[in-house]
């Protein structure tokens, strides 16, 4: 291989990871593009070095998985997965449903999502790609996402929702899953995830994209899991908290250090209640687990100490 197109590609996989683990779509569809022009223009690469070749269209796959947003032919999104599917794998940190739902939240017709799903399962089953490789086991193992697919189906209805309690059961205790390291089980759940997520129709409240936003008798609304919202009460509430970030700065101080030398609770502020329930509202908004619910945990936690104190 070509030295300086082993150091371009060393670039493009590092840059590749570190966006794998981000949201951030543009400059992964920079990169798509550089790449692509470089392709485009570099006709004779296939024949003088075909490694080479091989390798900036495998980069330029996996940039186009992360930037999945700026492509809105399903066809083309179809023939991805049934054909490269296994690229997505070999991207630590990459979460490909949280970046294909991003497609589907803006498609308001429900049975049209519904018709693109099954289109898109179809084509994960039809994938004979691997996601693991075998030379690693001394047993047989599964290899083939077509076949992990099969696996699946096997022993998991998802027709209705999937069972949590028999998901659990399959994940810890199926055969061939026992087989394997941790990071190749990490990759079939995470197959698992996607495949499930496209099997449940959108019309049900459990296969309900995060959120879709509409229009409705000329008024915005966003349509979640947990029902609808209304846009201009949710700006408010983003106001609320611009606000209340700015009365934080206002009245910093530390509880216990106040002027007199007795507890002059240098946070608190006459809004403080009402800041609580905009905080608590937001939080029912995030994942548990996420950074930003953690986050505001810790200052609803904070507050709850200030009102105690006051009291």
């Amino acid at each position: 291989m070509n030295q300086v197109y082993q150091k371009q590609l060393k670039q493009i996989d590092n840059l590749i990871e570190v966006l794998a683990q981000s949201n951030d779509f543009k400059p992964a569809f920079d990169l798509y593009k550089k790449i692509k022009f470089f392709l485009d223009n570099s006709r004779d690469l296939k024949e003088k070095d075909n490694l080479s070749y091989r390798k900036f269209e495998q980069a330029l796959l996996k940039s186009k998985f992360l930037c999945l947003n700026y492509f809105d032919d399903w066809q083309e999104i179809s023939e991805l997965l049934k054909n490269n599917l296994d690229l997505a794998f070999e991207m630590p940190g990459y979460d490909f449903w949280t970046k294909l739902k991003v497609n589907l939240q803006y498609i308001s017709d429900w049975q049209e999502r519904d018709e693109i799903k099954k289109m898109l399962v179809k084509s994960i089953r039809a994938c004979n790609k691997s996601i693991i490789v075998d030379n690693k086991y001394q047993d047989r193992v599964i290899t083939k996402i077509s076949d992990w697919v099969k696996n699946f189906i096997s022993h998991l209805d998802f027709d209705e929702k999937v069972d949590l309690v028999k998901k659990a059961e399959y994940i810890n205790n199926n055969s061939e899953i026992k087989k394997l390291k941790i990071k190749d089980k990490q990759k079939v759940i995470a197959l698992l995830k996607l495949y499930e997520a496209l099997s449940v129709s959108s019309q049900q409240k459990y296969g309900f994209e995060d959120t879709v936003f509409m229009v409705v008798d000329g008024k915005r609304i966003i349509l979640t899991k947990n029902g609808i919202d209304d846009v201009d009460v949710e700006m408010k509430k983003i106001r609320n908290i611009k606000d209340y970030q700015e009365d934080k700065e206002e009245y910093k101080g530390d509880v216990n250090s106040g002027a007199d030398g007795d507890n002059d609770l240098g946070d608190y502020s006459p809004d403080t209640g009402e800041k609580l329930l905009v905080l608590k509202s937001m939080l029912s908004e995030y994942d548990p687990d996420s950074l930003e619910a953690k986050a505001l945990q810790e200052e609803i936690n904070r507050l709850n100490y200030i009102n105690v104190k006051q009291k």
